[in-house]
């Protein structure tokens, strides 16, 4: 295959990165998205553990998630502007 050519289409000439224009801008959505995708999953995970940890399913991992801290009113504090 012609180094020139772009890598996902193989029709149109490459211009940076191995892809043409069009493919340059395709793969970069498609990385965003699959980024996007990833993120909101592990959040998802994320919230999981802290209702299993809320609701007495699980203990605190300390390394991955520190216990919360205290909230302001659980200590008696008052807000301050």
């Amino acid at each position: 295959m012609d180094d020139r050519i772009c890598i996902r289409c193989t029709k149109e000439p490459a211009v940076g990165g191995g892809y043409c224009g069009r493919c340059y801008w395709d793969a970069l959505v498609e990385i965003q998205t699959g980024f996007n995708d990833l993120t909101a999953y592990l959040e998802r995970w994320a919230q999981f553990a802290d209702w299993c940890v809320r609701n007495g399913r699980a203990e605190p991992d300390p390394v991955i998630r520190p216990a919360p801290l205290p909230r302001r009113r659980e200590l008696g504090l008052a807000w301050t502007h």
